[in-house]
Formats: structure tokens, C-alpha cells, sequence
């Protein structure tokens, strides 16, 4: 197998990188339609950070590959590489970032819940965009309009006169309290879950002289992970510092000391 990576420069195609290999004693035996495709995978899994995100163009000199999916039958080694090869050449789009994708999602609920005609649904769409951006956010409590201008734009529904009814200052005044009342609510919201997280969150006041038990996890313990006891020792603490160094013990295996992480420590003795 030999690949070569070109780019585009200047009016020509100039070289990147180069990829050599043998075949082993298995894939010798492969026909030489597999081992054209062979390289190209190989191709793609050794060059995979230069080609992820780009347009690539494979340049063959194995005619039949350009006809392998319009093939009625394909070997399971071959439905393999392809769907590698389809993995490969995906491409990222604007709704993966989850945000732009949300985005859509409530665009759209909007949508079916104000077209009755859905065919018409373009027409709506600019009174949507307006009603969303005017719509106050329940992480910020403010509009997006507001955020970006600063003022909130003006609705059919704005009070045409400077001193609107009484009553209807009244409601506005009651509409604002009870934003803030939510706001508040939010913000004990997010307050108690944060207390409730770190119930489990702790400072350790360890000091040098002191015993501790290590986590196995740190250490090159010779039974597997499953069977290997949750915690060992004890051990006394040399050095405190951004690792804690302890005394280990031979019949570890270990040197005669062991640094251990401060967010690993185990619990005090």
C-alpha cells in the first residue's frame, strides 16, 4: 500500500504527507478489487486529522471502485470498509452544537401551534421571530431584544398615551412583580441544587505524619480492578503539597514512596 496526500497549490497539486506499508499474510490473499479499497481506507484512518472537516477527492487508478455501491452483492468486508469510508466523509452541521438545534426544535413548536394552514407557514414567520425575541428567557428573565438594544421594542399591544388607566399601571406593575417573583424563585432554584450537589463535597485536613488509606485506583495493583480491594494500607504522609506523598509498602510492589493526587486522597485514618 502506497497513498500519497496532495493539496491544492498554485495551479497544481503538491504532496503532504506519504504512507507506506506492507500487506500482511491475510490481506495478500485479498482480490485485487479489495486491496484497492484497502488502501483507501488506509489511507483515511492514517490521515484522519489533515482530512476530518475537508473536501476530499480520491484519485484511483482502479476503475471498478467508482461502480462498488451500484455492485448487487457485496462481501461483509467490503459493506464494512464502505460504511467506515460513509463515517468518514461526514460532515459537521450547524444543528450539532445543540443550541442552534433547540433553537429550531421551539421555532418549529411555534410554528404548528400559530399556522393553521401549514403550507402558509412562511407567512407567519416573521411575527414569530418577534414574538420569540421579545419573549423574556428563564435563565436570564430578560428578552433577547432587550439584552442586544437595551430597550424593549414597541407591540400593538404599547399603550399609545403617556399616562396610560390606572388600572392598567396596576397590571403592569403586578406583570413585573411577578417576573421578579420568578426570578427569585430561579435563583433559589439554583441555589438549592448547588447546596444538594455539594453535600458530598468536602475539604480533607490531612497533615504530614498522618495515616491514610490510598485509592487501588492510583496504584499498579497486580489483581484486576474487580477483585482488588477498594482501598489499602495504611500509610503514613510525608510531604503535603499538590500531591500527598506517602510511605508505601513493599508488599505492594511499590517504591518506597507513593504520590497520590489531592482529588484521589482517601478518607483519613
Amino acid at each position: 500500500l502506497a497513498p500519497v496526500l496532495l493539496q491544492v497549490f498554485g495551479e497544481g497539486l503538491q504532496p503532504i504527507a506519504y504512507e507506506s506499508r506492507k500487506l500482511n499474510p491475510a490481506e495478500r490473499n485479498y482480490p485485487v478489487h479489495d486491496k484497492e479499497l484497502l488502501a483507501i481506507v488506509h489511507a483515511f484512518k492514517v490521515w484522519r486529522c489533515y482530512l476530518t472537516g475537508a473536501d476530499v477527492t480520491v484519485r484511483t487508478d482502479h476503475k471498478s471502485l467508482q461502480f462498488i455501491r451500484a455492485q448487487p452483492t457485496l462481501n461483509p468486508r467490503q459493506i464494512r470498509w464502505l460504511d467506515y469510508l460513509d463515517l468518514a466523509a461526514v460532515r459537521h452541521t450547524s444543528a450539532s452544537d445543540g443550541q442552534t438545534e433547540r433553537t429550531n426544535q421551539t421555532m418549529e413548536q411555534l410554528i404548528r401551534t400559530t399556522c393553521t394552514d401549514p403550507a402558509q407557514w412562511e407567512d407567519s414567520l416573521l411575527l414569530i421571530e418577534f414574538v420569540y425575541n421579545n419573549a423574556p428567557s428563564a435563565t436570564t428573565t430578560q428578552s433577547p431584544f432587550f439584552l442586544n438594544y437595551g430597550i424593549d421594542p414597541t407591540t400593538p399591544l404599547s399603550p399609545p398615551i403617556e399616562n396610560p388607566a390606572p388600572r392598567s399601571q396596576q397590571f403592569v406593575e403586578n406583570l413585573r412583580q411577578s417576573q421578579q417573583k420568578a426570578a427569585d424563585a430561579i435563583f433559589k432554584a439554583n441555589q438549592w441544587a448547588k447546596q444538594q450537589a455539594n453535600r458530598r463535597c468536602h475539604d480533607l485536613n490531612l497533615a504530614p505524619g498522618q495515616l491514610v488509606l490510598l485509592d487501588t485506583r492510583n496504584l499498579g495493583m497486580p489483581l484486576p480492578n474487580k477483585l482488588q480491594p477498594r482501598f489499602c494500607g495504611p500509610f503514613r504522609i510525608i510531604r503535603m503539597g499538590f500531591c500527598r506523598r506517602v510511605a508505601a509498602g513493599a508488599a505492594l510492589s511499590l517504591s518506597s514512596t507513593s504520590t497520590t493526587p489531592l482529588n484521589r486522597a482517601a478518607s483519613p485514618i
